[in-house]
């Protein structure tokens, strides 16, 4: 905020403009304008809470920089009148709009559904849509069914918008006949593209992919050949805030940070991984489901080791998260998750998402050594000692028969397992004969065995 001020006598402030004026910015100046704001719209509107003045004024700013909400400019620059026009109800905004892929069918349909405005100067509403964001409408392509006369109208599906690869952007703005409204009705944009699905499955002639109409990204893989055909499959994003949080630990004890703040935003991040999946019917076979993900925690947490992070389906009947059995792959160069699942029952529809998973163990009572004996130069080819199911921050001593420790390592990586190359603390291959290994926790524990080394 830039503004220009009153000089106070006597003072030599720095950006003086002619004699009595000087130019001042920052957040003092602009706290000034956004209670002037506030105090307009409690004028015209004194039984609004602060919470919905606050909306009103975040709502109606003029976005900078990357859209929405961002750390450099916040909700953007206020704008006073659109403000007292969100005040009054006369025009929409983002959070009015729900943009949704039309469920079930062939494709190419999307469903545009909003809030009832309550202007009494509002005949209807019309429909803009575009493949790209737009504040311009003469950028975007008109919706001819648009409800233009029915101010009641809530909704509308717009279809033959094209393949699943394109995604569209829309806007609803109010019909009005008073000229001077209309043309401060901005339109805006939803946050995000919605792709035109095609939900029916087809494995007749080849292998069926459906994705989410909010998310290219997350999908289904459907084999050719199984008896899916012709079924319906659909992904959702459903209301997260009922549902349970992790099923083994608290999300702050899976940091090692001791910043507060950063613990309780760790939750966050993957709650937007939570996706819903509906079939007409249950599926057969083996379908994979690809989820995927962003983390930006520091290296110092749990979050940041990713090959840690499984896909969880939502018990409905317990109530809590239960890991997808089977093999899951971790890509994370994509920053994605991928789960086979085994004759999905979908029909009731069913939650998924992404935990980081807890892949220590709880005690040392259920180690695994192996390959014991090792044995690098034979038909198997050993490369590495694996130590698994180990508690985390594991300490592993290795020992000759003469008592010396030759090794020293320690689980670091919060995955319960430690690969050791059968070399001395110096790098050096250990000579082929028997050796003691002795395991210890932090928890009091200790466990010790014997390894052979056949070279």
């Amino acid at each position: 905020m830039d503004i220009l001020s009153l000089k106070a006598e006597g003072t030599n402030p720095s950006g003086v403009v002619g004699t009595n004026y000087c130019r001042l910015s920052g957040t003092s100046m602009s706290a000034p304008h956004v209670c002037g704001i506030a105090a307009l719209i409690l004028s015209r509107h004194p039984e609004y809470s602060n919470e919905e003045v606050t909306t009103f004024i975040t709502c109606s700013a003029d976005d900078l920089g990357e859209e929405g909400k961002d750390i450099y400019f916040g909700w953007g620059q206020i704008n006073t009148y659109k403000a007292l026009l969100a005040s009054d109800g006369i025009f929409l905004t983002k959070k009015d709009l729900t943009v949704i892929d039309t469920p079930s069918d062939e494709g190419k349909n999307i469903t545009v559904s909003w809030a009832k405005n309550s202007y009494s100067g509002i005949k209807g509403y019309k429909i803009y849509y575009s493949l790209t964001p737009f504040t311009d409408l003469s950028n975007a392509t008109y919706f001819d069914s648009s409800p233009i006369n029915n101010p009641e109208a809530t909704s509308v599906t717009i279809a033959n918008l094209g393949d699943e690869s394109n995604g569209y952007f829309f806007s609803v703005i109010g019909n009005t006949e008073e000229s001077t409204v209309k043309t401060n009705l901005t339109s805006f944009s939803t946050t995000e593209a919605t792709y035109p699905v095609n939900n029916i499955i087809n494995t007749l002639a080849d292998n069926d992919i459906i994705i989410a109409g909010f998310d290219p990204q997350t999908k289904t893989f459907i084999p050719r050949g199984t008896s899916n055909n012709e079924k319906t499959l659909d992904i959702f994003r459903p209301d997260t805030s009922n549902l349970p949080n992790h099923p083994d630990v608290e999300f702050s004890s899976l940091s090692s940070t001791e910043d507060e703040e950063q613990e309780e935003d760790l939750p966050d991040e993957l709650l937007s991984t939570v996706r819903e999946i509906k079939t007409s019917s249950p599926l057969a076979g083996t379908i994979k489901l690809t989820i995927p993900y962003q983390i930006n925690y520091s290296s110092s947490s749990l979050y940041a080791q990713e090959h840690n992070l499984r896909i969880y389906q939502l018990s409905e009947t317990k109530n809590l998260w239960e890991m997808v059995s089977g093999f899951q792959q971790v890509d994370k160069t994509s920053k994605k998750i991928t789960c086979e699942i085994d004759n999905p029952d979908w029909h009731n529809s069913t939650l998924y998402r992404i935990f980081p998973a807890i892949l220590f163990a709880q005690s040392l009572n259920q180690i695994q050594v192996y390959p014991n004996p090792y044995k690098p130069n034979s038909f198997a080819h050993h490369t590495k000692i694996i130590f698994n199911n180990l508690t985390r921050e594991a300490t592993i001593k290795i020992y000759n028969l003469a008592g010396e420790m030759v090794f020293k390592g320690q689980e670091m990586d919060s995955d319960g397992k430690y690969q050791w190359q059968a070399t001395n603390n110096d790098g050096n291959k250990l000579a082929s004969g028997i050796y003691i290994y002795l395991i210890t926790n932090n928890q009091g524990e200790k466990k010790s065995g014997k390894i052979g080394v056949i070279r």
